[in-house]
């Protein structure tokens, strides 16, 4: 495996090459010992709501125990009343129309104007698709087949990834979709414009391992380093790792802020910097497993008294904040709002982070 720390992120925005160092470590340690998956899955309400549209693409209309009927395992957390309120919303919205007598929800013009600008898409079986094709050579070659409803959002001018290789596309029609192969002289930056996802805990908790497993286990990862490469994780291993033999978050001075290290991953340290900001009034930053601090904080005394209600309170005090933190599905907005609430509580692991914060008691 190589790999390259750079001084910039894909966003264009100054980067931590010593960050990058340590979660690339992190991220093969897992990869090594076959763990990169969360254990427990998010309520994503927001994705049971895309089946709901994609059942209605399928039937042109949904009974209220359509999925129940057509899914054979549903998450746990999926209830009839959920569907039944999902569905409601979107009848207030003018996306369906509630059909009384037969107990139907039926598809409205503004359900078929959303399926045009792809919020949402088909995706049971049977679903007609359309063909790439590419045309960078003098004999078009077919490459893949993508689903027709993803295709009619696509534009002549998109650059798209098929195939494993970035292509621009070049024409759309009934039955393909036409695409060159992009290639570039010059190597670019490439930028993201969605919202990166959160580094999870297991990427963290692998950033203390890596720090602190001994040395035989560190050369046998399948990694080459450069001079600096080998030199800065060399010098984290000496600097840190002794410290991190407690199950308690550590901290020191560094470049006159205050660090604590507390490997928790992105959205736990986001919600225990902003109740270090809350409740010590100090600036904070945070990423996967440190929080920086312009004063001194002792975390365990912050967090001692935290119940959940706290952190509810604190995300709601910040919701359009997390909000931009997280990169939610597209029909995220369409739910309603309690349902909004459990779908970001749960993919914040709000249970998770008052567990470690009480832990530290």
């Amino acid at each position: 495996v190589d790999a390259l720390c750079p001084q910039w992120h894909p966003s264009g925005a100054l980067a931590d090459p010593e960050d990058d160092l340590l979660r690339f470590m992190a991220i093969i340690h897992c990869s090594v010992n076959n763990n990169l998956e969360y254990k427990q899955q998010p309520e994503y309400y927001s994705v049971v709501l895309q089946q709901i549209m994609a059942l209605c693409m399928q039937f042109h209309c949904v009974a209220p125990d359509a999925l129940f009927t057509t899914v054979q395992s549903l998450p746990d957390f999926v209830r009839q009343k959920s569907l039944i309120d999902m569905l409601q919303l979107l009848c207030d919205k003018g996306v369906f129309e509630y059909d009384a007598r037969r107990d139907l929800w039926r598809p409205t013009d503004r359900f078929h104007s959303m399926r045009n600008q792809g919020l949402f898409w088909g995706n049971i079986g049977g679903n007609p698709t359309a063909v790439v094709v590419d045309e960078s050579e003098e004999e078009n070659i077919p490459i893949a087949a993508i689903p027709r409803e993803y295709a009619y959002g696509l534009r002549p001018g998109r650059i798209v990834v098929i195939a494993g290789r970035p292509r621009l596309v070049t024409r759309v029609d009934d039955q393909a979709v036409r695409v060159i192969e992009l290639q570039r002289d010059v190597a670019e930056l490439a930028q993201y414009y969605s919202t990166p996802e959160p580094i999870p805990e297991t990427v963290a908790q692998a950033i203390r391992s890596v720090l602190t497993i001994p040395d035989d286990e560190i050369t046998s990862l399948p990694i080459y380093y450069d001079e600096w490469s080998r030199e800065r994780f060399a010098w984290w291993r000496s600097h840190l790792g002794p410290r991190l033999m407690v199950n308690i978050p550590t901290g020191e001075w560094m470049d006159g802020r205050w660090i604590l290290y507390t490997f928790a991953g992105s959205s736990a340290n986001w919600i225990l910097s902003d109740l270090i900001r809350e409740k010590r009034g100090v600036s904070t930053d945070a990423d996967a497993w440190r929080i920086s601090c312009s004063a001194k904080v002792q975390i365990q005394h912050l967090t001692k008294d935290v119940e959940m209600e706290h952190l509810r309170n604190l995300l709601e005090r910040k919701w359009h904040l997390y909000l931009q933190r997280l990169s939610l599905p597209p029909l995220f907005r369409y739910l309603p709002p309690t349902l909004q609430k459990r779908e970001v509580e749960s993919v914040l692991r709000l249970s998770d982070t008052l567990t470690m914060a009480q832990q530290w008691k």
